[in-house]
């Protein structure tokens, strides 16, 4: 594998790793901030409808406490309640609430159930047989795993504690089927100075629909933000790999022509091509290890050049010559002082063993013309 792509691989493949799990994270965390979101829309929304039922009841209230206060009879103030509408379905009832026994409350005026009037409340609960509407979802009650409450108990618990509270519970709803509990709230109310309790309830399983709507606008703008997010990722993708390829190609590049160069020499090649000696001078300018690598390279030809030369001189015949070391360690260098020394000391021998043989022959030709 080549260097270009071990830098492109080594490069892409960790960043490509690191936005595979941004991405995997940005999910998790929007997922997580449409869960938040959803939760406090249907929070505000029951707050809301905590808050209107809390001022419908304390409104109805001080009705009571300036009816009375007037002299006006309980049965004139219970008929007036009675005529009372909180919205086109809303109504108000009163109980009675007897702090030694609170677990015992008794209908005093229903408006729509005339036929609870003076019976004890303590056993009315929401029905468990029904099924029930949970987060617009409709689920058989055993299902549902929601717990059955006695509903005027847990109102007189509510007034014991604070003097008011919330309580919410599943009843059905007119105008849908019988057989269904919707989830509904009722907010309770003790009159100052009576033993009697004000309530008024409302249906919040229009939230469940609010809450879908929104759940949709918000399933929508995730998704548009994950592709955007999606987009823009691959994007980055597409252009570091264009940036590691153009780095990748400017650090391969210069070495393989080096490496070329390198392979040239090594077999005794030290002539250049026009392109090779450009990029060789490109090079030289970059102020990197290239050009590092560049300045060597020439320094190594120049050394193998002078070598050349030094050697040919000595071919013809010339035993002065002088090699020139590159460095104390200059093995190359250091062998060729060595060659020449011996030739000149062969030479130098070869020379006085001559010298000697023509004294001898001298001598010789004076012996025959002596005997001669």
């Amino acid at each position: 594998m080549t260097i270009k792509y071990k830098i492109l691989i080594g490069t892409i493949a960790p960043l490509t790793l690191g936005l595979i799990l941004l991405i995997f994270f940005t999910e998790r965390f929007v997922e997580s901030n449409k869960i938040g979101q959803l939760k406090k829309i249907r929070l505000d929304a029951e707050a809301n409808v905590e808050n209107k039922l809390k001022s419908q009841v304390n409104t109805v209230c001080t009705s009571i406490s300036s009816m009375l206060a007037s002299n006006i009879s309980e049965e004139e103030c219970l008929k007036t309640i009675k005529q009372v509408r909180s919205s086109a379905s809303g109504y108000f009832w009163i109980h009675r609430y007897d702090q030694n026994s609170p677990e015992n409350p008794i209908m005093i005026m229903h408006p729509t159930k005339p036929s609870l009037d003076g019976k004890s409340l303590a056993a009315v609960a929401d029905d468990r047989t029904k099924k029930l509407s949970v987060n617009g979802v409709v689920l058989d009650s055993s299902v549902a795993e929601i717990s059955s409450k006695l509903l005027f108990v847990e109102m007189n618990k509510a007034v014991a504690k604070a003097g008011e509270g919330v309580v919410s519970y599943y009843w059905s709803k007119p105008g849908e089927d019988k057989d269904v509990g919707f989830l509904k709230m009722s907010y309770v109310k003790l009159v100052e100075g009576t033993d009697w309790v004000v309530g008024t309830g409302e249906y919040i399983n229009d939230i469940d629909e609010t809450v879908s709507l929104r759940k949709a606008i918000i399933e929508k703008d995730a998704q548009e933000l994950l592709k955007l997010i999606l987009i823009t990722i691959i994007l980055i993708i597409i252009v570091l790999t264009i940036i590691c390829f153009l780095v990748s190609s400017y650090i391969s590049k210069p070495i393989n022509i080096i490496s070329n160069i390198i392979k040239k020499y090594s077999k005794g090649v030290l002539s250049l091509d026009d392109s090779e000696e450009s990029a060789l001078s490109d090079y030289s300018k970059r102020n990197d290890e290239i050009s590092h690598a560049t300045e060597s390279i020439r320094a190594f030809k120049k050394y193998i050049e002078t070598k050349a030369n030094e050697v040919k001189e000595l071919s013809k015949g010339n035993l002065t010559i002088d090699f020139h070391l590159a460095s104390q360690e200059d093995q190359l260098g250091n062998s060729f002082q060595t060659m020449g020394k011996s030739l000149s000391t062969m030479v130098s021998n070869i020379q006085n063993q001559s010298s000697t043989l023509t004294d001898l022959t001298k001598k010789l030709v004076d012996i025959t013309k002596q005997l001669s």
